[in-house]
């Protein structure tokens, strides 16, 4: 675990066998990534959000009406199943399939754009489609993450894998160490702006840390928020947090000025909520 307080360092701690330098997976904390990626190309001008995406199958049925923007906020209504236990479509994308931008494009229709939300990595490697078709050159695609955030960040450690077509896995396949992971939240905490560069618009910020509207308060647009402290309720109402499947968490509190990162070590259960609050009392923030 880090802990960056009111811009310090002021704490960190690690199990045997990991230390500073080893990079930990984020899992879908990596949907936060593409958001950042996403904010970088709004912020450039090179994509609209609201717009529907090139998507050929999509053009001939309801999907035609999903906006770049539903699919940020995991609200497009495509039909998804999204469980680890069991042979899903999830699963099914991250262990079996060589395309998974392909595959999760073949997700049908199941509900009106914008109205029903539900949480998909699928959804999330389709984002990765609509970015690669930005570029005019692979080794572009390939290089933008690393040029464009992990650099300027000093987020040396950072990877992302890629499927077997050459698709960022933005849905699950982040790898940092702790204190870049830290870095990263910082940035958001910063409203985009990291040592006096704008890597992305205060604007991206506000949008991404907001409801989508069919989400009853607790996501955003790739990120998960405290509007609904159902998950936090000891936690303020103005924080927000990117998630990893087995207990991977950045959690942001401006009001605070704040950042936590915990990798709990594949401990899905890990009482998030209780250790917060032991560390708002270690920081007199109760």
């Amino acid at each position: 675990a880090v802990v960056a307080y009111q811009d310090y360092l002021l704490a960190e701690d690690y199990q045997e066998g990991i230390d500073q330098d080893a990079r930990i997976l984020g899992w879908s904390m990596t949907k936060s990534v593409g958001n950042a990626l996403f904010g970088i190309m709004d912020k450039n001008g090179a994509i609209d959000i609201e717009a529907t995406p090139d998507i050929p199958q999509w053009q001939e049925d309801d999907r035609k009406d999903i906006t770049v923007s539903h699919l940020l906020q995991m609200s497009a209504g495509l039909d998804w199943t999204e469980s680890y236990s069991s042979l899903t479509n999830a699963t099914r994308m991250i262990f079996m399939e060589k395309d998974h931008v392909k595959y999760s494009c073949l997700a049908e229709a199941e509900h009106p754009p914008g109205e029903h939300w539900y949480y998909s990595s699928g959804t999330s490697n389709i984002l990765s489609g609509i970015l690669r078709n930005k570029f005019d050159s692979f080794d572009d695609y390939l290089a933008f993450p690393y040029d464009s955030l992990f650099a300027p960040l000093g987020m040396h450690s950072a990877v992302i894998e890629m499927d077997n077509v050459g698709n960022h896995v933005l849905s699950s396949y982040c790898w940092a160490t702790a204190r870049d992971w830290t870095r990263f939240g910082l940035l958001y905490l910063y409203r985009g702006n990291w040592l006096g560069k704008q890597i992305f618009t205060e604007d991206w910020t506000d949008y991404s840390t907001s409801a989508a509207p069919a989400s009853d308060g607790k996501y955003g647009a790739q990120i998960w928020i405290n509007e609904n402290p159902w998950r936090m309720p000891s936690v303020p109402t103005d924080a927000f947090y990117e998630q990893g499947f087995g207990g991977q968490r950045i959690l942001i509190v401006p009001s605070m000025d704040l950042v936590v990162t915990v990798m709990s070590g594949n401990q899905p259960d890990f009482d998030f909520n209780s250790f917060y609050e032991q560390v708002f009392e270690c920081l007199g923030e109760e």
